[in-house]
C-alpha cells in the first residue's frame, strides 16, 4: 500500500517539476504578465486540467518554485549562519532572471512578501533553537522583522543592478546593517560553540 502511495507522490512531484520547468523556461523569454497557464501547459505538453490539479494559478506555481528551492537549501542548513546565507544569495544570483521577472508582480502572493515571511520565520526558528527558547523577546522579534524587510529589499536592488557585487560582498554589506541585538545574540552563540 505504501509503495503505491510513494509512487503517486513521486509522480505528483514530477508533474509539478515539469510545469515549473516550463514556467521558468518561459520566464527567460517573456514577462510574468505575458505568460498564461495555457502558455505553460503548451510548453510542456500538459493539459490545463493537469495544471489546475496541482496549482491554483501561475502565482501559486511561482511561489511553489521558490518554496521548494528554499526548502532544499534550508534542509542542508549549515550551523554557520553566513555560509547558509551565502548559499541563498548564490541561488538568487543564479536564478536572477527568474526573480527579476517575477518581482514585477506586487499584488497578493507577491514573491517579495513570501520571501519576507519566509526569512522572518527562518530567522525566528534559528534564534529560538540556538537560544533554547520557545518565545523570543519582543525586541528580538522586532529586530528580525525590520532586518528581514531590509534584506529582501537589498537582495532585489542587488539583482536589479547592472553590475552587481559578489554574493560575499552583499552578505558583508547586509551583515553590517544587522541590528545590534541580533549581532549580540550571534556573538553569544559563537562563544558558546567555541566553549563546547
Amino acid at each position: 500500500m505504501q509503495l503505491g502511495r510513494d509512487r503517486f507522490m513521486s509522480l505528483k512531484m514530477d508533474t509539478k517539476r515539469i510545469l515549473a520547468d516550463s514556467f521558468c523556461n518561459l520566464l527567460e523569454k517573456k514577462s510574468l504578465e505575458d505568460i498564461s497557464v495555457q502558455n505553460i501547459v503548451n510548453d510542456c505538453g500538459a493539459s490545463r486540467t493537469t495544471f489546475y490539479n496541482h496549482f491554483l494559478d501561475k502565482y501559486d506555481l511561482m511561489l511553489w518554485i521558490y518554496k521548494e528551492d528554499m526548502k532544499n537549501i534550508w534542509e542542508n542548513f549549515s550551523e554557520n549562519w553566513d555560509e547558509t546565507n551565502l548559499e541563498v544569495l548564490n541561488y538568487f544570483k543564479k536564478k536572477r532572471v527568474f526573480y527579476l521577472n517575477i518581482s514585477q508582480y506586487a499584488g497578493q502572493n507577491s514573491i517579495q512578501e513570501e520571501m519576507r515571511e519566509r526569512l522572518i520565520g527562518n530567522a525566528e526558528e534559528y534564534f529560538k533553537e540556538r537560544l533554547n527558547t520557545i518565545v523570543l523577546s519582543e525586541e528580538i522579534e522586532h529586530a528580525i522583522a525590520v532586518y528581514s524587510r531590509n534584506v529582501i529589499e537589498e537582495i532585489f536592488c542587488w539583482l536589479k543592478a547592472p553590475c552587481p557585487c559578489s554574493s560575499k560582498k552583499l552578505l558583508k554589506n547586509i551583515s553590517v546593517c544587522m541590528p545590534f541585538i541580533l549581532v549580540q545574540c550571534l556573538d553569544e552563540l559563537k562563544l558558546k560553540r567555541k566553549a563546547v
